[in-house]
């Protein structure tokens, strides 16, 4: 620095640039307005290099955006929070999204122990209390818990533990209906609370069974409808699922004229296979068809 306020043109850039004093300052000054910081930065211009200014200028520019969006930040985390909108109190809240229940892994791991598979049954079974555990009204989490409780309470009745299997069957009804009106219009409740009523029917009296296969009925034919124009992308198993349980469905509640719009589907849509085969022989008379069409091994993996 030279005497005078001169700035050596030896001087390293950050002091040319950042500290431009007179012989007359101290360190003791008082504090500099704008007024005063424009009038260093022209004093300073006219004694340093378009290049340094430039430099300069592209620093404090930095300096100053840096500045902004700290300063928003900061502002933002200090200002007092939004209070949440007060919702009504007869209106339920909304079910929450569980990033851990996969409904298409619980499905698959569901029919493997159907088949026998108690280890894949009970990972069904864990991974639904997984997510109860954090919320106890999640609708695909009761419909799915649910239905596992119908199969450990027919187990439990066949073997001949009547107060448990009867216990276990209640909970599992009341776990799939709430599980149900707590999401009604998705095929995932839908469908899973459909199978577990159609597959409970056929386990009662006939009494009882007339309740379940109506609501079967209606998460069917409610599946279709939401399905919509996508019907025909599924895979087999779901079409044909959804088709015959409808039309055998009705056929079993004596309503004939319900049940014959879903055996013509099957014999249009599915005629080269069972399924259409068994429509062909309702549509000609035959009604001693017989149980249902077996599943392949693999119908409920796809």
């Amino acid at each position: 620095m030279k005497e005078g306020g001169e700035i050596s043109k030896d001087a390293p850039f950050s002091t040319r640039a950042l500290r431009v004093t007179t012989s007359n300052e101290t360190r003791h000054e008082r504090p500099r307005t704008t007024s005063m910081r424009k009038r260093r930065y022209f004093e300073f211009a006219r004694h340093t290099s378009f290049d340094a200014v430039s430099r300069s200028s592209a620093l404090l520019f930095v300096v100053a955006v840096v500045s902004t969006v700290l300063g928003s930040a900061c502002s933002a985390s200090t200002s007092p929070a939004r209070p949440a909108p007060e919702t009504s109190a007869a209106q339920p809240a909304a079910p929450t999204a569980d990033a851990d229940f996969d409904p298409p892994s619980v499905r698959l791991a569901f029919f493997k122990g159907v088949r026998g598979d108690d280890a894949e049954l009970e990972r069904a079974e864990k991974a639904c209390e997984r997510t109860l555990a954090r919320d106890p009204h999640y609708p695909e989490a009761l419909v799915w818990h649910g239905a596992v409780l119908l199969v450990h309470a027919s187990r439990s009745l066949q073997q001949g533990d009547n107060e448990h299997g009867s216990s276990l069957r209640s909970q599992g009804l009341r776990e799939l209906d709430e599980g149900l009106g707590r999401k009604p219009n998705d095929v995932k409740t839908r469908a899973p609370h459909g199978v577990a009523m159609f597959s409970l029917a056929a386990e009662v009296p006939p009494a009882q069974a007339r309740g379940l296969l109506a609501k079967g009925i209606d998460d069917y034919e409610t599946a279709v409808r939401l399905h919509g124009d996508q019907f025909a992308s599924l895979s087999f198993h779901s079409r044909t699922e959804l088709l015959f349980g409808l039309a055998d469905g009705w056929t079993k509640l004596g309503d004939e004229a319900r049940a014959r719009p879903y055996f013509v589907r099957l014999a249009r849509e599915e005629r080269d296979s069972e399924f259409g085969e068994r429509a062909n022989a309702w549509l000609d008379g035959k009604r001693n068809l017989g149980p249902r069409p077996a599943c392949a091994k693999s119908c409920h993996m796809d």
